[in-house]
């Protein structure tokens, strides 16, 4: 079966072409992909933030695996048709890891935990290695449904709540659970209403829109309405409102806080515990369940695969692992195949892996956009610069100076034909190790004045240390879910 352009299923034929991999497919099959991808990125936003915070972690965390797992290990896995990203069944791991190695204060136990991922993840390499994966088949397919319905009941326990605007006591999916009448009777009315609209238009987008649907899939119009309703509510200032005689308040309890610039939100594995015996526990965990789940996922996803093509696991594991690495590296969540996208990706009529790449690449130019940075800037070319008046080269930098702009500082650099130069940081929010190795190359074969950089805070005292933007407001800003 293959998801119509309405929503529903329709026979897949038996003489249907298996799609090509790897760049035929995206060249055969990337209208589709595209579509797939976007409509998995609106419901894997919301997911991503919420499984974050549920673990420990900033929001921003979750983004970033998705989006690690959309574009990196995409291309590289070995299923065709898993979606890669934070999944709610690691929760319970993250969060006891982040409480035990910070010992009540979070933040270190998130830079902790980070590091236990960079571990975990070179032993997951390792498994993949020795060829491992195909463990994977000696579970039977009980224990693979069991797992895809306890994370259902996970996501469901612990998604609920957000959704009425309702922040719970419990912790642990049964006594949240047991929670939900309370959430019922105290939910806030306004937050509600645009919860359970965005439900219901998802569930019943193609008994509203019809043959339309193909034109306003469900995702899509949920994510618009739910803009509308923030915007006439005032999401984004807190705010108090009477409804049925009983006093409500929306203010920065009900929203995500996400890092002022995309860069901003990178943070670092602090290595100094990872040794000791707590951390090795939970880097055993996140290595053997992480790979044991991702490993189950891909099984249950080959099922749901039109063309029943089998997955190269260990090759899959060997991807999963590598982006781990970059996640624990860079401040992300653990990533495994996840099954609630995955299965979306193939209603949506993917085709082939290239979905999840698309999935990564919206998810990517949304967060850029909600954080006011342009993503071009990290790739674009300089102004031709100009001569002024002190009769220096005037060159006026991005807001993103990266190793993938530094060809195109060059040639505006060479336009100064022996000038004396000024460069001009003051716009600029970020700028990496290589764009600052070159800078500092170059002061010292030209004169050059440098203005604007002292405004950038250097991670490290080293002169070519990666340089950015901190905020008088800890380089947090609040943003409506």
């Amino acid at each position: 079966m293959v998801a119509s352009s309405t929503g529903a299923s329709m026979p897949v034929s038996s003489n249907s072409a298996v799609p090509a991999d790897g760049i035929q497919g995206l060249k055969d099959n990337w209208k589709g992909d595209l579509v797939a991808g976007l409509l998995v990125s609106l419901i894997a936003l919301p997911l991503c933030l919420g499984i974050a915070m549920a673990s420990g972690f900033p929001a921003f965390g979750g983004v970033i695996t998705a989006i690690i797992g959309g574009l990196l290990v995409g291309p590289l896995s070995g299923t065709p048709l898993t979606i890669k990203g934070p999944a709610a069944g690691l929760i319970a791991i993250v969060i006891a890891s982040v409480e035990a190695l910070g010992a009540g204060n979070n933040l270190d136990g998130y830079r902790f935990t980070l590091a236990a991922i960079v571990v975990a993840s070179a032993i997951q390499v390792f498994f993949a290695l020795c060829k491992l994966g195909r463990f994977a088949d000696f579970f039977p397919t009980s224990v693979v449904h069991g797992m895809l319905a306890s994370i259902g009941i996970i996501i469901m326990s612990k998604q609920i709540h957000p959704l009425l605007g309702v922040k719970p006591i419990a912790r642990e999916p049964l006594p949240l659970l047991l929670e939900v009448p309370h959430s019922l009777v105290v939910m806030n009315p306004e937050i509600a209403l645009v919860g359970i609209t965005s439900v219901l238009i998802v569930l019943f987008a193609v008994n509203i829109f019809g043959r339309a649907a193909k034109f306003f899939p469900g995702p899509l119009v949920a994510v618009c309405a739910g803009i509308a309703f923030c915007l006439y509510f005032d999401f984004s200032h807190a705010h108090k409102y009477e409804w049925l005689s009983v006093d409500y308040t929306v203010d920065e309890r009900y929203l995500v806080s996400l890092p002022e610039s995309f860069f901003a939100g990178i943070t670092f594995p602090d290595f100094s515990k990872v040794f000791s015996l707590i951390s090795i526990e939970f880097i055993m965990l996140f290595a053997v369940i992480g790979s044991l789940e991702s490993l189950l996922t891909c099984k249950a996803v080959n099922a749901l695969d039109p063309w029943k093509r089998k997955s190269r696991l260990d090759q899959d594991l060997m991807a999963v692992g590598s982006g781990n690495l970059l996640c624990g590296l860079i401040g992300g969540l653990p990533m495994i195949a996840e099954v609630v996208r995955s299965s979306a990706n193939i209603h949506y009529g993917a085709k082939t892996r290239w979905g999840n790449f698309f999935h990564g690449t919206f998810l990517l130019f949304f967060v850029a956009g909600a954080l006011g940075v342009p993503l071009g800037s990290m790739l674009s070319k300089f102004p031709s610069g100009e001569t002024r008046a002190d009769g220096r080269f005037h060159v006026a930098l991005p807001i993103a100076c990266t190793f993938g702009n530094v060809l195109s500082f060059k040639r505006a650099f060479q336009k100064a034909q022996g000038q004396p130069i000024s460069l001009d940081f003051s716009k600029t929010e970020y700028v990496d190790h290589t764009f600052m190795h070159e800078v500092r190359s170059l002061e010292r074969e030209h004169d050059i004045v440098v203005t604007g950089l002292d405004r950038l805070t250097p991670i490290t005292s080293h002169p070519q240390a990666m340089r950015r933007m901190i905020s008088a407001r800890a380089g947090r800003a609040a943003v409506a879910i």
